[in-house]
């Protein structure tokens, strides 16, 4: 007995499995793609106030530029610092300085190192007054907008502040061009969508590399009124403008790459959509998400967006990791 209908049988069936599994993946980038066309359309830079407000009068504004050191090489911009802002690494070099705005408990930072500056201001896509509502220790979870339910991360009754706010866009147009604009990072209790889609055509204009964003998952809304979410707001939105999800942090999985994250966002939508019909939950999810600029830098991995921490208590200090030069290096910068 022959074995060649076999062999034939065999070699079909294969055939058929691989093409069913090619089919799949072109069904999967499909779907991928129309999830981001649609949700960019929810979060067009076009349709927000804070663009209009720009195009309408910004350019006509005129600003008085931050007196840094002459010689700064990079800044990072560090926004809701709360006591503990980031500072440059040992590899940025002495020129290097970090701005850190923080509202609420900015007295409670040492402003002892020379390459920390502190603004005691909330960032967000508007300038002028408004109202803050503190909740946690040292204000941790303090926010512009009250918490959708009480809970024990957000422990102090909400007392409502007053608190100056600078703009985004202010901040960055008070920066001279020469200083490049190493990396941003956020940490406003649910507004930093907001914040960053206020800005995002001047931190493409600089040419920012990097971003650190807090973002919400699964459509969970801590507070009330915010805009926050990774896959309805942020993904679509920053892949819009040329910027690529590196990971999260803590690391999630479905989200280690761009691309997992544009097919894990897809499935992850429609599931909601079909479970809560839109609703989004008022329960605390959240991660930094990690962008990089597409095609200016290379995957970077996790470890890139960890800059050192000056904390308020020496003892936790990690004196291995924070920039250490000598005065004389320091003064070469001014």
């Amino acid at each position: 007995m022959s074995i060649m209908p076999w062999a034939r049988r065999a070699a079909l069936a294969l055939f058929c499995i691989i093409l069913l599994g090619t089919q799949l993946s072109q069904l999967k980038t499909i779907q991928s793609r129309e999830y981001l066309q649609e949700q960019s359309h929810t979060t067009s830079n076009a349709a927000t106030p804070a663009t209009a407000a720009f195009q309408a009068h910004y350019g006509e504004k005129k600003y008085k530029p931050i007196d840094l050191p002459v010689k700064t090489t990079s800044v990072i911009i560090n926004i809701g610092s709360n006591v503990d802002p980031i500072l440059p690494k040992q590899s940025d070099g002495p020129c290097s300085m970090a701005i850190a705005f923080e509202p609420l408990v900015y007295s409670k930072i040492d402003q002892s190192h020379q390459q920390l500056l502190v603004v005691p201001a909330a960032v967000s896509s508007e300038s002028g007054l408004t109202s803050m509502f503190d909740y946690g220790e040292n204000s941790v979870s303090a926010s512009l907008s009250r918490v959708s339910r009480n809970s024990y991360w957000n422990t102090g009754g909400g007392a409502r502040l007053i608190a100056p706010v600078v703009s985004l866009v202010d901040v960055i147009q008070s920066i001279r061009k020469r200083y490049p604009i190493k990396h941003i990072m956020t940490d406003i209790q649910g507004h930093d969508f907001e914040t960053i889609r206020s800005a995002i055509h001047l931190i493409r204009e600089r040419n920012v590399t990097t971003l650190r964003t807090e973002v919400s998952l699964e459509q969970a809304r801590s507070y009330v009124d915010s805009e926050n979410d990774l896959c309805a707001h942020w993904l679509p939105f920053m892949s819009a403008n040329g910027y690529t999800l590196e990971s999260l942090d803590p690391p999630r999985e479905g989200f280690g790459s761009h691309d997992e994250a544009v097919e894990s966002c897809s499935y992850q939508i429609k599931r909601l959509q079909k479970e809560r019909k839109n609703k989004f939950s008022d329960k605390m999810k959240e991660a930094d998400a990690l962008w990089r600029l597409a095609g200016v830098t290379k995957p970077l991995g996790l470890t890139f967006y960890r800059y050192p921490i000056w904390y308020p208590d020496p003892p936790r200090r990690n004196e291995s990791i924070l920039p250490r030069f000598t005065n004389e290096e320091y003064a070469q910068c001014n």
